[in-house]
């Protein structure tokens, strides 16, 4: 604007597309929030040249399957709330 005030519904707005809520653009810096937001648009900016050709899909993807993390197990725990915190239950596996 044209008397150095910033119109933060804009500001708010470009943080939610970035996946913010409005509470965590508030606890940014400005020059934070600059930043971020260049780096957003660095990052897709659909001229920019930076994609996978079909060719280096297709090998990533071929890459994975072929890997050992097929043969990896995840394990995580399973909580229950109390009122108060969280509880632990149980742990569960996956196995890839």
């Amino acid at each position: 604007m044209p008397n150095g005030k910033i119109r933060f519904a804009a500001v708010y707005g470009a943080g939610a597309a970035m996946g913010w809520t409005p509470q965590e653009v508030d606890q940014m810096s400005l020059w934070q929030w600059n930043a971020a937001i260049e780096g957003f648009a660095a990052a897709h900016d659909p001229k920019a040249g930076n994609k996978l050709s079909a060719d280096e899909v297709s090998e990533l993807f071929a890459w994975i399957d072929a890997g050992p993390a097929n043969d990896r197990v995840l394990e995580t725990v399973v909580y229950d709330w109390d009122g108060a915190g969280l509880i632990p239950l149980r742990k569960i596996r996956f196995q890839g």
